[in-house]
């Protein structure tokens, strides 16, 4: 069972962690902590979002699944680019799918190096330390 933990500061408008599961994560922490306005969503099928967070004043906004490996070879393009797209229309995003370690931090690591121009070292180097739960 995944719990949700705190959000990871990756850029001044990106965040990326867990599903937010008590009406408290989306309000309090993402809402007016942290003032995201868009919940990018990477779960399928398995959206343990509690439905009182949709109206919390945040745009919930499911992404296409890259699920299996070839899927996230196939949607990581569209997804970065509409995460971008975003971005530079002035939201701060929360990205997660179920657990923070596949899906959402792939979409992240796709901007930073395909957008911003990272290399995969500095990527690595950058994301991996925050992301590893201990």
């Amino acid at each position: 069972l995944h719990r949700y933990q705190s959000p990871l500061l990756v850029l001044p408008w990106v965040f990326l962690g867990s599903c937010p599961r008590q009406l408290e994560d989306v309000t309090l922490k993402l809402k007016e902590e942290l003032g995201v306005t868009i919940l990018m969503n990477f779960q399928e099928g398995d959206v343990d979002m509690n439905p009182e967070t949709m109206i919390q004043g945040l745009i919930p906004l499911t992404c296409p699944c890259m699920l299996p490996p070839a899927g996230r070879t196939t949607m990581l393009p569209q997804n970065v680019f509409l995460l971008h797209g975003l971005l530079e229309n002035g939201h701060t995003v929360y990205v997660h799918c179920k657990a923070d370690v596949d899906r959402s931090t792939t979409v992240v690591c796709g901007l930073l190096m395909f957008v911003l121009g990272w290399s995969k070292r500095k990527v690595h180097y950058f994301v991996t330390p925050r992301s590893v739960v201990v």
